[in-house]
């Protein structure tokens, strides 16, 4: 999608930015960046604070927050918690109900987290934004989806829209989930660690504080409507991640499992990313994982 190639600054001292899931593992990483700033005034919303499937409390809440600032999306049920039509149908009806705010209440530019489960398996390597959209689960499709409705809404209103589509993300936050916060708990706690697959899928892992890198540096740039796979465009296989994290914190038993599920790689082409923010640079994967030592994510 077009960007401006020229990255004016749109936001003045003190923008207010409000992130919704700002409890999660990526809103807080991402709110503990922004709050870190002093240009910025951060704002987190969790789902104690307003249940984005209920639209009168979402009206209610959101609207006197969200007017003229910048919204981050990083709310929803992740996969991981199940790939069931229920969570596909919630996840979709949070994105609707806060369009339904933003008609209310424009906000300055929005920033929606995806994921690049919207390729499903995709055939052609590497990956880029113009890789035709395949997704398999029920997750996946809730995502295009939420993307479709708010790119309609984005031409609807003119409100800049940049939409983020995340591989798997690492931190020492992330309460064992995902591969290497899986591996990670099970070598600590030696205990058994079930891998799909036969480890050759090659996989591109993003550390938590480079998406709220990535976000600081669009709510100082100028789009009008975006779409970056983020990326670090150095994929390795998911057996030598898990030699990298052997080496670095023990082993513990590997047990392997077959998968029904075609075994894809993840490669991508990152040349749209560095076009858009110039001189964005993702942490590289060993220098990420050293903060699982110390239980604590540094913010860059």
């Amino acid at each position: 999608m077009p960007f401006h190639e020229a990255q004016m600054p749109t936001m003045s001292a003190n923008s207010n930015v409000v992130v919704l899931g700002g409890q999660g593992f990526i809103g807080s990483a991402v709110v503990e960046y922004l709050q870190s700033r002093s240009d910025l005034d951060c704002t987190p919303v969790s789902s104690s604070n307003c249940d984005l499937l209920q639209l009168d409390r979402c009206i209610e809440t959101l609207s006197p927050i969200v007017r003229g600032a910048v919204v981050v999306f990083a709310a929803g049920i992740p996969r991981l918690r199940g790939d069931t039509v229920d969570a596909m149908l919630d996840n979709q009806r949070m994105v609707h109900n806060l369009i339904d705010v933003f008609r209310i209440a424009v906000p300055q530019k929005v920033v929606f987290l995806s994921s690049v489960e919207v390729y499903g398996p995709s055939a052609t390597r590497p990956i880029t934004e113009e890789t035709p959209l395949r997704p398999m689960r029920r997750y996946a499709i809730g995502k295009v989806a939420a993307e479709m409705g708010l790119q309609a809404w984005q031409r609807e209103s003119g409100c800049p829209l940049a939409i983020l589509r995340l591989p798997g993300i690492f931190g020492p936050n992330d309460a064992g989930r995902g591969l290497i916060g899986m591996l990670v708990k099970a070598i600590r706690a030696q205990t058994e660690f079930r891998l799909i697959g036969d480890g050759s899928a090659l996989r591109d892992f993003v550390w938590v504080q480079d998406v709220a890198r990535l976000i600081g540096e669009l709510i100082g740039t100028k789009f009008d409507e975006l779409i970056l796979n983020l990326a670090t465009g150095q994929s390795e296989s998911v057996s030598a991640i898990m030699q990298r994290l052997f080496a670095r914190f023990g082993e513990c038993r590997v047990v392997h499992a077959p998968t029904a599920e075609r075994d894809c790689d993840l490669v991508f082409d990152t040349s749209r990313l560095q076009k858009a923010v110039p001189g964005f640079k993702p942490t590289p994967l060993g220098e990420g994982l050293a903060a699982y030592e110390t239980g604590r994510r540094k913010t860059p």
